[in-house]
């Protein structure tokens, strides 16, 4: 059986614009950008691709599909902002290349 302890990170609001988080603390990357909004879903729509997930893996899906073949639509949903989860939070993304 699985138990919450009270020691688990939990959702919390952002300071600066009231928007949940899914970490405990804004990385530089959150914070020292305005990341866009977008309008949230009010109705159903339609579309040939649904990427859930909006972080660099989601959005890199999306952003291929959508260049290779243009008439495709394609959806991006998240439950948060852009990049507000572990992509957000992360220096993996950042790598030394040395040139022999």
């Amino acid at each position: 059986m699985a138990t919450k302890t009270t020691s688990d990170p939990v959702p919390r609001i952002d300071d600066k614009d009231g928007s949940y988080s899914s970490g405990c603390t804004l990385s530089y990357w959150l914070d020292s950008v305005e990341r866009p909004k977008f309008p949230k879903l009010t109705d159903n729509k339609t579309c040939d691709f649904l990427v859930v997930g909006a972080g660099i893996a989601g959005i890199t899906t999306a952003y291929c599909i959508a260049e290779h073949d243009p008439s495709k639509k394609v959806i991006l949903v998240d439950d948060g902002e852009i990049c507000s989860g572990e992509t957000g939070r992360t220096t993996a993304h950042l790598q030394i290349e040395y040139d022999d």
